[in-house]
């Protein structure tokens, strides 16, 4: 055991990423064979601030609207023994899910072939004694959109991403903003990729095989 060296991982709060959109998706359309997945057949979608409803056999697509090494937080219900499996991932498939365009399911999916043989999953089972909530302490991902299935009717009541990064809130002494758009994005992305790379020491794709 010996003293930690850099600064330690904290959780950005006041980072936190709530839902820009949602939707649960059950079963494709235009599949054509092997060649492509096809597209989701969306049942429901939610605006932001809505509780989402998920039931066993549908699939919940959730964008923050931004990249960033972060932690999921829910407050949720559901029965005693009901589980919830959660898969995170950086863009959807595209298109109509054509294979030769790289996709791993139909248009409208989260893809995860390039978290390669990297975990990215979180698996919680529900008490069942009204609302709870979940947080992981010990692990991180890197994550736009969140994916999520379960056994059972599961009531979403909240759920935000919050980014976690070595750079703490104080240490960020000024920002700056320009007149051009493209420059402002150019900014922010900077900023997001040293927000999600900077974990005690500087690390590069935080969400595949290179976080092990």
């Amino acid at each position: 055991i010996v003293p930690l060296e850099g600064a330690r991982v904290v959780r950005r709060n006041d980072l936190a990423l709530r839902p820009k959109s949602a939707y649960v998706w059950r079963g494709t359309e235009n599949a054509r064979g092997t060649n492509a997945f096809g597209r989701v057949v969306r049942l429901r979608e939610f605006k932001p601030g809505d509780q989402i409803a998920l039931d066993a056999g549908e699939t919940l697509v959730v964008d923050f609207g931004q990249n960033a090494s972060a932690v999921p937080e829910f407050r949720f219900a559901a029965a005693e023994g009901t589980r919830l499996t959660v898969n995170f991932g950086e863009m959807l498939n595209d298109a109509n899910g054509e294979r030769s365009r790289g996709n791993d399911g139909p248009a409208g999916s989260v893809y995860l072939a390039n978290m390669r043989t990297c975990p990215s999953q979180l698996d919680y089972t529900f008490a069942g004694k009204g609302v709870e909530s979940c947080r992981p302490s010990f692990s991180f991902w890197g994550y736009r959109y969140l994916t999520a299935k379960t056994t059972a009717p599961v009531l979403i009541l909240s759920v935000r991403s919050v980014p976690v990064t070595s750079v703490g809130k104080a240490m960020e002494r000024g920002a700056l903003k320009t007149g051009n758009a493209a420059v402002n994005r150019l900014i922010s992305n900077v900023r997001w990729g040293m927000l999600s790379n900077y974990l005690s020491i500087p690390t590069d794709c935080p969400q595949r095989d290179e976080r092990q």
